[in-house]
């Protein structure tokens, strides 16, 4: 498995990514990012290594082409370092089988493959592997409550845990302010709407490296009506002053609009969202491209009004979104956009951003002057020693762990020009 880091520059101090990669190789330097990919081998004792089918090498970035399986145990942890207390990060998991043991192969019964990930002891999200040739990523936004942030895979019965790559990133304070020591925030879409490809932005454009996917990958998922045209322009856009989002001007600088009409609708519905409940914080995210104009229009949801006669600034990003409370629950969240009777253009969207909640219900206790790890009787077998020597777990918790924690290190390094 590999773990990511851009590569620092010469005023850089740290950062990190990881992925299993081959035996032979220990970095992997991203052509399009400048990112480095370093291996998992020295880090860890559990597990295997292991490559994609030979017949999909050449299909896959690098990365992607190896992963680390984890065969035996209950439950198999990274525990990214080093990290800040109370500081935000992204933590992105990725996940592609690539029928690396033969198990998935046409016509060969596979049987269905999922596990659990969890971020330090609480759940996050079900990885369901339904495409060997897929990739799969499971990304949370946390608040870090100790010096680091686990990763764990949990067996859940129901296939052998594998993961490809694994990345931390720094977040400033400022953005997601909705995000607190009680819930992370589980990724379901970050969609750039106005590009038309299929290149997804990332870093260096996102100096957060978040991944803005294409409209073409979400278009039919989400349901846009009617059919949309599309904005360019070349100039540069802005991050607002109070911007909680900064989306990244690569991404801001396209956006969609209704094609002969004045009004732009979509909807996702909770079943088959992905989310684990139906709760969610939609982040809608506009700038106007075209100058001297008036473009207004009102938002609802549900047919209730989120925001009346809204107007894009011009080349300045700005966002609407419900960072007070989750959306209402409903079992389908219908948007609508619709030009005000003053305003001379139909609505535009640059940009959407869904995340689902992940409530912390266990608690991650940090001892600051005595043995960091308190067990309740028992046996139970460590093999993570940054596992040891960084938290505690409450006594629910470690009683679930039955025989083994399988724990596993990796080192996470940071660029400080990403973040600040």
């Amino acid at each position: 498995m590999w773990a990511a880091r851009p590569a620092p520059k010469a005023s850089a101090q740290h950062e990190t990514s990881t992925p299993p990669p081959p035996p032979s190789c220990s970095n992997y330097s991203d052509e399009s990012t400048d990112i480095i990919y370093t291996s998992d081998d020295r880090y860890i004792a559990a597990g295997e290594s292991r490559n994609i089918a030979a017949n999909s090498l050449n299909s896959f970035t690098q990365p992607l082409q190896t992963l680390r399986s984890f065969p035996d145990g209950a439950r198999n942890c990274y525990t990214l370092t080093p990290v800040l207390g109370n500081e935000a990060y992204l933590v992105r998991a990725t996940f592609m089988h690539g029928d690396y043991d033969g198990s998935r192969s046409a016509g060969g019964g596979a049987q269905p493959l999922h596990f659990d990930l969890h971020i330090d002891v609480n759940f996050c999200q079900t990885v369901n592997v339904t495409d060997a040739s897929t990739a799969y990523a499971v990304e949370v936004i946390v608040i870090a409550l100790a010096d680091s942030v686990s990763v764990c895979l949990i067996n859940t019965g129901s296939g052998t845990r594998f993961i490809s790559v694994l990345e931390l990133r720094p977040l400033k304070d400022s953005l997601y302010t909705f995000l607190n020591r009680t819930q992370n925030l589980v990724l379901i879409v970050r969609l750039n709407l106005g590009n038309t490809t299929n290149e997804v932005v990332r870093y260096p454009e996102d100096r957060f490296d978040r991944l803005w996917e294409p409209f073409v990958s979400w278009s039919e998922r989400l349901h846009f009506q009617p059919s949309l045209d599309f904005l360019t322009t070349n100039l540069t856009v802005t991050n607002n002053v109070d911007d909680q989002f900064e989306a990244p001007s690569a991404v801001m600088q396209t956006a969609a609009f209704p094609l002969n009409s004045n009004e732009l609708e979509f909807y996702w519905d909770f079943e088959g969202s992905g989310a684990s409940v139906n709760e969610f914080y939609a982040n809608l995210l506009f700038s106007e491209l075209v100058p001297n104009t008036k473009r207004a229009f009102n938002i609802y949801l549900n047919g209730r009004s989120l925001d009346n006669d809204y107007t894009p600034p011009y080349l300045v990003s700005n966002f609407s979104d419900n960072a007070d409370h989750p959306l209402t629950p409903s079992p389908r969240y219908q948007w609508a956009l619709n030009s005000t009777n003053s305003s001379s253009l139909p609505p535009i969207l640059n940009a959407l951003e869904v995340y689902t909640p992940m409530h912390l219900k266990n608690k991650l206790t940090y001892f600051a002057d005595e043995p960091p790890l308190v067990l309740p009787k028992g046996d139970f077998i460590l093999t993570g020693e940054e596992v040891a020597r960084t938290f505690g777990l409450t006594s629910a918790v470690t009683s679930s762990m039955v025989e083994s924690y399988g724990g596993l290190v990796g080192a996470v390094v940071w660029g400080e020009d990403m973040v600040r």
